[in-house]
């Protein structure tokens, strides 16, 4: 089960590391659209790595058995990725080391990787489509009536990409997809389900999945992706169909909005000044079924690299390069502190950059690494990136307040955030300076006559002298009876424990 506690790492299978040059069929590096020879023996190689950078659950792209490529000229691409299903019921041949006493494609190369990975305090989380086949599937002439027929343009029924549209309003496939799903789950072991591309699947699926799946595999989480901004849209996966999570993408867009293109604050949460004010996004939380249990990330295989985004607005060298690095860190920072599930892109931790697809989906640049971590004196700014996160995530084990403590906004203006969370005595406060410099005097922000942070929180408060950020050992909050006075420099954020 993936609760609170855990921090997602997600990796790229393909992309992240090949461990058995055995299974390499048609890997050509050259191509950004091919094989490049990741597998489950790279990911155990990788464990100790995993465990250094400290997350506890991994997510893997689909492990089916794909198609090799499509004949149709548009889209003329290796299945690197794993979304063009051909065998819904096997491990494609590209990621498992042969076993003579295991047969070909068999679900208990999968069970390998997860009893490996559980071994050593990780958790996975198997990436599933059921909403397509891969091209030319041979379902279309042997089950024609387990397909929409193309030509539509409404989400459910749309041939995305070309890619055949299965019909999971028919009971056949219902039944099919039903016990296929049940099938990975008990016989690989795995902790968590990410489902791809739900708005596009029938909604008559999900009512038979969750009767189903619910019994048979009472310890599944299952998180669901729906691309949109729109919270409500979000919302209605999590509220109706029996989704633990969702991933949000209303606040990864609000983050991309605030760190990058340096909007107001007011975009994530709004100052509550007024009643008429327009609401952020963590104002609109009460949308979701629970908002603690959202995925929330910076990051996918989807969209440009955060990294890249900020680089490219503020500059590559110089300034520029210090300010998209501090705004990287912060961001980091607020997603690691924020509530949610935090999920972190492979390369994320050491800078990787890359636009769209396939550019986000670059390998995995160990070479950089020497001994689990960037080298220093060649990749500094990657070792910067790296020690920040592996602090960060440390600190966010060590306090329950930021796994699952309430979160209340105590500050909003256009470039300072400042929000509280806490559980029993365990208390932190985090801030956020979103300007390019220093703030010239400290800001004092009301904490005893605030009247929704409890009265033992207001007492605990006025009983501190001062506390000092977790992530640098330097920046200071000062507290008196009725404030406390936050000042930070550019681009940068404090953590402070109370």
């Amino acid at each position: 089960m993936i609760t609170q506690r855990d921090i997602i790492y997600f990796l790229f299978t393909d992309r992240f590391c090949d461990g058995d040059a055995a299974n390499n069929y048609n890997v050509n590096l050259q191509d950004p659209q091919g094989y490049h020879g990741g597998d489950f023996a790279g990911i155990i190689k990788k464990i100790p790595y995993l465990k250094k950078l400290g997350v506890t659950a991994i997510w893997i792209t689909p492990v089916y058995q794909n198609i090799e490529y499509t004949q149709d000229p548009k889209f003329r691409y290796r299945s690197y990725h794993g979304y063009w299903p051909l065998d819904f019921g096997e491990v494609d041949r590209h990621l498992y080391s042969r076993d003579p006493n295991i047969p070909p494609g068999s679900k208990k190369y999968l069970k390998k990787l997860t009893d490996k990975l559980h071994e050593n305090g990780i958790k996975l989380i198997l990436d599933m489509v059921i909403n397509h086949t891969g091209y030319e599937h041979p379902w279309q002439k042997e089950r024609p009536n387990w397909f929409h027929p193309p030509g539509y343009e409404d989400d459910i029924r749309r041939y995305i990409f070309g890619l055949p549209d299965l019909d999971l309003s028919n009971p056949d496939v219902i039944d099919y997809f039903t016990h296929d799903i049940i099938s990975w789950v008990n016989e690989g072991g795995i902790d968590g389900i990410r489902m791809d591309a739900v708005k596009h699947i029938d909604k008559a699926f999900w009512y038979h999945l969750k009767a189903s799946l619910r019994g048979a595999c009472p310890g599944i989480s299952i998180f669901g992706e729906a691309f949109d901004y729109n919270p409500e849209k979000v919302a209605f996966y999590q509220d109706f169909y029996d989704f633990d999570s969702m991933l949000d993408f209303p606040l990864k867009n609000a983050m991309f909005e605030v760190f990058v293109n340096e909007a107001p604050f007011y975009k994530i949460a709004r100052p509550r000044l007024s009643d008429n004010e327009v609401p952020g996004t963590l104002d609109l939380d009460l949308r979701y079924n629970n908002p603690y249990r959202l995925i929330t990330f910076l990051d996918n295989h989807d969209v440009p690299r955060f990294f890249t985004e900020l680089l490219n607005h503020y500059g590559h060298d110089g300034d520029g390069m210090y300010w998209a690095l501090n705004a990287y860190l912060s961001a980091y920072t607020f997603l690691l502190t924020c509530r949610g599930i935090p999920q972190v892109f492979y390369g994320d931790e050491i800078g990787l950059e890359g636009w769209g697809d396939p550019d986000n989906r670059r390998d995995m640049p160990w070479h950089i690494l020497k001994r689990n971590e960037p080298d220093e004196k060649n990749y500094p700014e990657s070792k910067i990136i790296f020690d920040h996160m592996r602090n960060l995530i440390k600190i966010r084990k060590e306090n329950p307040a930021l796994q699952y403590g309430a979160l209340l906004t105590l500050w909003v203006d256009n470039f300072l955030m400042i929000y509280l969370r806490y559980i029993d005595d365990n208390v932190v406060i985090c801030a956020f300076n979103n300007g390019k410099y220093p703030m010239e005097e400290p800001v004092h922000v009301p904490y005893r006559e605030n009247a929704n942070i409890p009265t033992r929180i207001r007492e605990m408060m006025a009983n501190r002298d001062k506390a000092i950020s977790m992530i640098d050992g330097v920046n200071t909050i000062h507290f008196n009876q009725n404030t406390f006075s936050v000042q930070l420099k550019g681009k940068w954020a404090g953590v402070f424990k109370v």
